[in-house]
Parts: structure tokens; C-alpha cells; sequence
């Protein structure tokens, strides 16, 4: 539910975000205020269903493991992560957010084994980490990607063979506002059962191949696709988007509409989600008596 109501806040944010770019500060915040108040009665009663496990690695808070935190996590809990560099290979096998500190701080090491997270439940939310480093085997990935409904937001995946990797029968995945650094492959979607899955927002950075799809996948949402660093189209009307599309290999998927600068991560939109997140932890200490 926490994440349905994140998708909810960026439609609204697609919205109005031609307004505040024009707007005052005060204005903006009012509109931040009405956004998350109008969800708020939602983030209260997931508040009484999902427990927060927190993890860090110096000891100071119930886990210094992931991979612990997920063993003990139950459907529908976030498992904040603290910063540092955790050396962990991890199954994702149950329906939770897993949410980084800081994108840039929050680090997850495959330490060349296997895939670094490979997600094999439906609704899984993943968010704030850079990960790095998975396997050099032909199936080693930074996320590999076998189940469906899925949230991956506002990373950074680098050195791997494939940054992200849609395989079996993943469906109405989004996968936004990442970056993908230095892979073999960005992101690669290879089966004819992918369907209906959001690829939009995300940078393409020195990757030796960006991008593979012969699947079914979409990769622009509301007239906004991603940054290719190999793009070579222009802008003659200025607004930011490419005049031609973006040809990705593996048949004949299109971006649409290619950005012609990098996507800022983070961005409003998760601004917005780690807001909802932050709420919804403190209704739930308070609802047991600690605040």
C-alpha cells in the first residue's frame, strides 16, 4: 500500500510540475502538505501492519545484515538500511520495501559472486542504494528481476554484466530514476512473456551496452523516457526531449522520448515517498507508546 500511494503522489507530481517550477517555495510546500495529508489516513492504518527493521552495520540498531533483516521481515515491512558498504548476496523471496539511507552512501556489494539482489516475490519495492558488482557469470546481475508488480527507484547500479535483468515473466514493473554506470548492459529484458513494465527516468551512463529488449516494455512514461549517453538526435523546438527516438536493440522497442540532459536523482517524487515512510514510522512508534 505504501508504494500505491507513491505512484499516486508522482501522477500528481507529473501534474503540477510545470506550476512549481514557476511557483515560490511557500507554494510548493503547501502543495507537499496537501499531497501527504491526503494519503495520510492511508499511512496510518499500513502503520498498525508493517514493522520498520533497521539495519546497520556498526551495530546500532536491531541488524548489521540485510540478508538477516530480510530472513526475519514479514510481508509488507520495510527494511531501512543505514549507511555503509554491506557485502551481501541477497533473496528477496517475500513481498517488502527495502529502502537505502543515502543512494550514494547506501551500498550494496555483490563482491563479484552472483546476482547482487535477485527478487523473485511480487511487490517488492527497492529504493536509496547503489549497487555494485555482481558476478561475471552469463546470469549474474545487479537485480535480477523474476516476479512481478515490482518498484525499483532512484539507484545507482554500476559495474556489472547487466545492471537490471527482466527475466521470466516479470509484468507492471517500473523502474525509474535510476542511474546505470559502467555494465555490460544497462538493463536487459529478453522474453516475450515481459509485459506492461515502465522503464522512464533513468540515465545510461558508460555503459558498453545500454540497453536490450525484445520483450513488450515501454520506456517513457508521460512524454518522458530516459537519458542515453549515446543519443545523438536533436532538440530544435528546445523542450528537452528528442526529436527522433532512441532504438533499442533486441527488436524494435523505442524511447520515444529521449532526454536530452541527465535525470536529477533524487528526484521529488522520492522526496515525497521517504516523507510517506518517515510518517508512517512515527505512527507506529507512537501508536506503541514511544513518542
Amino acid at each position: 500500500m505504501l508504494f500505491n500511494i507513491f505512484i499516486k503522489i508522482n501522477s500528481c507530481v507529473y501534474r503540477m510540475r510545470d506550476y512549481t517550477k514557476k511557483s515560490s517555495m511557500s507554494i510548493l510546500l503547501i502543495l507537499i502538505m496537501l499531497i501527504l495529508s491526503s494519503f495520510i489516513a492511508s499511512v496510518h492504518v499500513k502503520a498498525e501492519e508493517s514493522n520498520v527493521l533497521e539495519v546497520d552495520q556498526n551495530g546500532n540498531y536491531n541488524y548489521t545484515s540485510i540478508r538477516e533483516a530480510i530472513n526475519n521481515a514479514k510481508e509488507g515491512d520495510i527494511v531501512y538500511v543505514y549507511n555503509g558498504i554491506y557485502y551481501e548476496n541477497l533473496l528477496i523471496d517475500k513481498s517488502i520495501n527495502l529502502v537505502g539511507e543515502n543512494q550514494e552512501e547506501t551500498i550494496i556489494d555483490g563482491q563479484e559472486k552472483t546476482d547482487v539482489i535477485l527478487i523473485t516475490a511480487n511487490y517488492v519495492n527497492i529504493t536509496g542504494f547503489t549497487i555494485q558488482n555482481a558476478g561475471f557469470y552469463l546470469y549474474n546481475n545487479g537485480i535480477d528481476v523474476d516476479s512481478s508488480h515490482n518498484i525499483i527507484a532512484n539507484n545507482t547500479i554500476q559495474r556489472c554484466r547487466c545492471g537490471i535483468a527482466l527475466e521470466l515473466w516479470p509484468n507492471d514493473c517500473r523502474i525509474f530514476k535510476n542511474t546505470f554506470y559502467e555494465n555490460s548492459f544497462g538493463i536487459m529484458a529478453y522474453s516475450i512473456h515481459n509485459n506492461r513494465n515502465l522503464i522512464y527516468e533513468n540515465n545510461f551512463l558508460k555503459n558498453y551496452h545500454n540497453a536490450y529488449d525484445d520483450s513488450k516494455g515501454q520506456w517513457s512514461y508521460n512524454g518522458q523516457g530516459n537519458y542515453w549517453d549515446d543519443y545523438n538526435g536533436t532538440d530544435n523546438d528546445g523542450d528537452g526531449v528528442g526529436d527522433t527516438p532512441y532504438e533499442i536493440n533486441g527488436g524494435t522497442t523505442k524511447d520515444h522520448y529521449p532526454l536530452i540532459e541527465p535525470v536529477q536523482t533524487p528526484g521529488f517524487e522520492i522526496i515525497l515517498m521517504i516523507a510517506a515512510i518517515v510518517t508512517m514510522y512515527i505512527f507506529k512508534r507512537r501508536n506503541k507508546g514511544y513518542l
